[in-house]
């Protein structure tokens, strides 16, 4: 809307706001806009300036009444519609910030930097897959290099929240190369390194677990409780244990138990080329089950062929073997 021509402390409504954007000192801003709303109360532009001046400031509550404000003369105001949800944001509203992107993006649907901030607060939420289809877009409209690496380390915040560690780093890859190229790649490079160390930590975690995990299921011992513990913390998203720790452990805890099997047969009259029914008594005295035993015999006794079977730590069997001694010389 026009402003009106009245005039407070000698200067117009638009000459307030013309005083508000030329300093730089935001508490003055503020005193300027609120000048001009004065003399023009239905100001949307003076609303808005005002409010982005509050909400730099820190006055998030003050600057979110401003738009509210700047809303109801112009609805359709993408401005106040974006710069509300970002207060919103900071306020930790992450559902009513996403409410108002997604007013901006029924009025401007290729606003590439506002498909970016919805994107952004649904990896705060944890809604990794609609995250990435918001950050997709705002790639897909177009960026320029700043804003396409704050974007690409959100896309790759997603994907490790999805578990796609493989590829977040590829995406961390692409736009290290693509912002490198430039001279000062300011914060967004370190950040991006970072973004794909802690993937490629926890995609290395993850393979360490898989090994540690199928371990546990094939060992014959009972796992310790710090083992199990870790094991435990990786399945409900808690990567926070030392993996190589519990592989170490287990391990050792390996080392030391082993299985001992006693043999005994009774002392009886066998006939040589004599097939006979010899009883032999088995035992596991170790402390770690055996799996798989078979019995052999030497050259002077011919036996059928036995079924291979397993004996539990302490466990005992008794077996009959069909066996024939033979006669040797």
């Amino acid at each position: 809307m026009l402003f009106k021509r009245s005039k407070l402390k000698g200067k117009t409504a638009e000459e307030w706001v013309y005083e508000g954007y030329r300093t730089a000192d935001l508490k003055k801003q503020v005193e300027c806009y609120t000048k001009s709303l004065k003399i023009s109360p239905k100001s949307y532009g003076a609303w808005t300036n005002k409010g982005w001046a509050l909400y730099r400031l820190g006055k998030y509550e003050e600057a979110i009444k401003c738009y509210d404000k700047a809303l109801k003369i112009n609805p359709k105001g993408v401005e106040a519609w974006e710069n509300k949800g970002l207060t919103l944001y900071e306020l930790g509203k992450y559902e009513e910030a996403i409410k108002c992107y997604d007013k901006v993006l029924r009025i401007d649907p290729v606003d590439s930097s506002v498909w970016g901030k919805k994107g952004q607060i649904l990896n705060k939420l944890k809604e990794y897959d609609k995250a990435i289809e918001c950050l997709d877009m705002a790639l897909e409209i177009g960026l320029d290099d700043d804003d396409y690496g704050w974007i690409i380390e959100d896309k790759g915040a997603a994907l490790v929240g999805l578990g796609k560690y493989e590829e977040a780093i590829k995406c961390y890859d692409k736009a290290l190369k693509k912002i490198g190229l430039k001279e000062d790649g300011g914060d967004l490079i370190p950040l991006l390194k970072m973004g794909k160390r802690t993937a490629e930590k926890k995609l290395s975690d993850e393979r360490l677990f898989k090994k540690l995990k199928s371990r546990v299921e094939s060992s014959p011992i009972k796992p310790s409780k710090e083992v199990l513990e870790t094991i435990a913390r990786f399945e409900n998203g808690d990567y926070s244990a030392d993996i190589n720790k519990s592989i170490d452990l287990f391990d050792k805890a390996i080392e030391k138990i082993k299985p001992e099997i006693f043999i005994e047969i009774p002392e009886s009259k066998y006939y040589i080329n004599r097939w006979s029914n010899i009883k032999i008594y088995i035992k596991n005295t170790g402390n770690a089950n055996a799996k798989n035993i078979k019995i052999f015999f030497s050259k002077e006794l011919e036996a059928k062929e036995t079924t291979a079977f397993d004996l539990e730590a302490g466990e005992e069997k008794e077996i009959e073997i069909n066996a024939k001694p033979l006669e040797i010389g």
